[in-house]
Protein backbone atom coordinates (compact mmCIF):
# COMPACT_ATOMS: atom_id res chain seq x y z
CA UNK A 1 0.00 0.00 0.00
CA UNK A 2 1.40 3.16 -1.06
CA UNK A 3 2.26 5.84 1.88
CA UNK A 4 0.33 8.60 1.92
CA UNK A 5 1.80 12.23 3.91
CA UNK A 6 -0.30 15.86 4.36
CA UNK A 7 0.67 18.76 2.57
CA UNK A 8 3.65 20.68 4.42
CA UNK A 9 2.37 23.51 4.87
CA UNK A 10 4.39 26.77 5.28
CA UNK A 11 4.87 27.35 8.56
CA UNK A 12 6.10 23.16 8.77
CA UNK A 13 8.66 23.90 5.62
CA UNK A 14 12.28 24.46 7.09
CA UNK A 15 13.75 27.80 7.22
CA UNK A 16 16.77 28.52 5.43
CA UNK A 17 17.78 28.32 1.70
CA UNK A 18 15.19 26.81 -0.90
CA UNK A 19 15.64 25.28 -3.74
CA UNK A 20 12.93 26.93 -6.14
CA UNK A 21 12.49 23.85 -8.36
CA UNK A 22 12.56 21.12 -6.96
CA UNK A 23 12.86 17.96 -8.82
CA UNK A 24 14.26 13.97 -8.35
CA UNK A 25 16.64 13.25 -10.67
CA UNK A 26 17.56 16.75 -11.32
CA UNK A 27 21.52 17.59 -10.40
CA UNK A 28 22.88 20.87 -11.96
CA UNK A 29 26.86 22.11 -12.07
CA UNK A 30 27.10 25.51 -10.35
CA UNK A 31 30.45 27.26 -8.70
CA UNK A 32 30.47 27.30 -4.75
CA UNK A 33 32.78 29.76 -4.03
CA UNK A 34 35.97 28.61 -6.24
CA UNK A 35 35.07 25.45 -6.75
CA UNK A 36 32.92 23.49 -8.65
CA UNK A 37 29.61 21.55 -7.29
CA UNK A 38 26.97 18.87 -8.15
CA UNK A 39 23.85 20.75 -6.93
CA UNK A 40 21.30 17.78 -6.45
CA UNK A 41 17.37 19.21 -6.91
CA UNK A 42 15.72 16.19 -5.18
CA UNK A 43 14.91 13.99 -1.81
CA UNK A 44 17.31 11.14 -2.74
CA UNK A 45 20.64 10.14 -4.15
CA UNK A 46 21.15 10.20 -7.83
CA UNK A 47 23.97 8.07 -9.24
CA UNK A 48 26.27 8.99 -12.52
CA UNK A 49 26.00 5.32 -14.20
CA UNK A 50 29.46 6.17 -15.91
CA UNK A 51 31.63 7.24 -12.93
CA UNK A 52 29.80 5.21 -10.06
CA UNK A 53 29.87 8.60 -8.20
CA UNK A 54 26.30 9.48 -5.90
CA UNK A 55 25.21 12.86 -5.40
CA UNK A 56 23.77 13.54 -2.24
CA UNK A 57 20.47 16.08 -2.03
CA UNK A 58 21.54 19.43 -1.28
CA UNK A 59 22.69 20.75 2.59
CA UNK A 60 21.90 24.32 3.75
CA UNK A 61 25.69 24.69 3.89
CA UNK A 62 25.52 24.24 -0.11
CA UNK A 63 22.93 26.14 -0.90
CA UNK A 64 24.55 29.04 0.93
CA UNK A 65 28.00 28.09 -0.24
CA UNK A 66 26.20 28.76 -4.11
CA UNK A 67 23.96 31.52 -3.30
CA UNK A 68 26.72 33.52 -1.73
CA UNK A 69 28.83 32.83 -4.88
CA UNK A 70 27.13 34.81 -7.48
CA UNK A 71 24.04 36.78 -8.33
CA UNK A 72 22.71 34.51 -10.81
CA UNK A 73 21.91 31.84 -8.59
CA UNK A 74 19.43 33.93 -7.61
CA UNK A 75 17.33 31.74 -10.23
CA UNK A 76 18.07 28.16 -8.55
CA UNK A 77 18.09 29.36 -4.72
CA UNK A 78 15.72 31.82 -2.36
CA UNK A 79 17.70 33.26 0.56
CA UNK A 80 16.12 33.65 3.90
CA UNK A 81 14.73 36.76 3.99
CA UNK A 82 16.48 38.90 5.91
CA UNK A 83 19.62 37.45 4.35
CA UNK A 84 22.65 39.37 2.33
CA UNK A 85 25.16 37.44 0.13
CA UNK A 86 28.38 39.27 -0.13
CA UNK A 87 27.68 40.09 -3.56
CA UNK A 88 24.37 42.29 -2.26
CA UNK A 89 26.60 44.09 0.18
CA UNK A 90 26.40 48.01 -0.54
CA UNK A 91 23.25 47.42 -2.51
Amino acid sequence: MAEVTAPVSAEQQPKGFKLLRVQDNLVTICKAGKKAAFLNHGSKDVEFPSKGNIVKPATQELLKAIYDTDESYTQLIEAPKDYKAPWQQGK
